[in-house]
């Protein structure tokens, strides 16, 4: 994952641990952008695999449909395999940090220099120098086949 991604993830909320987001999660990849639901500009996207064998995998996909970020769910379907897909609204300091510019206050910028140390040294030895993170234009959530299940948008709007 990007190092904007790491950042972003991190900053989300401050009850987000590594666990939740770490190789154990079951964690795919996080995207800014859903070709779904080009509306959807100013959220991000974690995808994570249901089926992945991860001692977190459970704990993680409950823990972060109680962030108050959190602005829904659903399920899609990428080559025959399920994936749950959780949308949260992102703060302004994220914006910031989805276009490169890393203008955070000391508070949030602890928080990534503890939240990543010894995971990501980029992010640890370059957030207080005011380095502009490049993003990667890879960040749009790739295409379902077509068959997703909204039964999770429809429970959060009953």
């Amino acid at each position: 994952m990007s190092h904007v991604k790491n950042a972003a993830i991190c900053l989300l909320d401050d009850k987000i641990t590594f666990n939740d987001i770490g190789p154990e999660s079951g964690l795919v990849d996080a995207y800014f952008y859903d070709l779904d639901r080009p509306f959807l500009d100013n959220h991000i996207f974690l995808m994570y695999d249901p089926e992945s064998k991860g001692k977190y995998v459970s704990s993680a996909i409950c823990r972060m449909k109680q962030l108050d970020s959190f602005y829904n769910s659903r399920t899609i379907t990428v080559h025959g395999k399920p994936y749950y897909v959780y949308c949260y609204t992102i703060n302004p300091v994220i914006n910031k940090l989805k276009k490169g510019a890393v203008i955070c206050n000391n508070a949030q910028k602890l928080r990534l220099v503890n939240f990543w140390k010894g995971k990501d040294p980029w992010i640890v030895n370059n957030v207080f120098g005011g380095t502009k993170i490049i993003p990667k234009d890879d960040s749009a959530l790739p295409l379902d086949d077509g068959d997703f299940d909204i039964a999770d948008e429809l429970e959060l709007a009953a």
